[in-house]
């Protein structure tokens, strides 16, 4: 994708949900503008936060560096990697 196509869709989508957020305000009740609803809201965004990044570790370390690192042929039995050799 070009770059700004990628800048045009996230703009949109943080415009949308300022907008969509100000529409929620005027509909919802005092209830679910409290305190505790919004520390509720806090710790589920911050837990999905967290699971997104143990995610994209994951992968990085398990599919990213995968084809980097090879057994070098003859120290295979001792279990060391070099970085860098292709296949």
């Amino acid at each position: 994708m070009n770059d700004l196509v990628i800048g045009v869709v996230v703009l949109g989508a943080v415009f949308g949900g300022a907008l969509f957020r100000m529409f929620l305000k005027r509909v919802l009740s005092d209830q679910h503008l409290s305190t505790d609803a919004r520390d509720v809201i806090r710790m589920v965004m911050a837990m999905l936060a967290t699971l997104s990044a143990v995610a994209g570790a994951r992968w990085l370390l398990c599919k990213g560096a995968g084809p980097v690192l090879v057994a070098v042929e003859e120290d295979s039995e001792e279990g060391l990697w070099r970085a860098g050799e292709g296949r």
